[in-house]
């Protein structure tokens, strides 16, 4: 498939998706009764979005602050010279940046990290100040985290086939 081409996903494909985002480990039999297949129409259908990388992989989402990082900050870091290896060597060999975004604006980056203390997050955040100016905000709350992709565009902006999820947002 062509660099700038994505595949077209069907209604089947986004409840595939949709199922699998809300349980990764959902076996095959399940995911078939749940979208009215066969589990060998079913197990083609997830094999052919893996192998086009719709499907990137599973994983265990787990608490950051049960591991001892209660802390989470936004940095944004405005570089002096453009990010070179060093900086991704950096980003690379530091754990606690969960995300890494290069963006528009004056700033260049915006990196999601954790820490364990404030002077965890200082030490951390003191390494990417030889890149250039670090502004940093620490999040009080995430309302909203880990939350499932929407179908693909090519469903429309309908809800989710397992229905419009709102989330209450503190205040409101």
């Amino acid at each position: 498939m062509p660099v700038n081409q994505r595949p077209v996903l069907d209604v089947t494909d986004n409840a595939i998706l949709q199922l699998l985002q809300h349980d990764g480990r959902m076996t095959t039999a399940e995911l078939a009764r749940a979208i009215s297949m066969s589990a060998s129409s079913t197990a083609d259908r997830v094999r052919r979005l893996t192998d086009q990388g719709v499907i990137q992989g599973y994983r265990a989402v787990v608490d950051s602050v049960a591991l001892g990082y209660p802390l989470t900050a936004f940095i944004r870091l405005r570089m002096t010279n453009p990010a070179g290896k060093a900086f991704y060597d950096l980003l690379n060999g530091t754990p606690q940046v969960l995300e890494a975004h290069y963006i528009t604006g004056e700033d260049c980056f915006l990196l999601k990290l954790i820490a364990r203390s404030m002077p965890d997050l200082e030490r951390v955040t003191a390494k990417f100040l030889t890149f250039g100016q670090v502004t940093s905000n620490l999040a009080y709350s995430s309302p909203v985290r880990d939350r499932p992709l929407p179908p693909s565009a090519d469903e429309g902006d309908e809800a989710s086939i397992l229905g419009d999820q709102h989330v209450p947002m503190p205040g409101m």
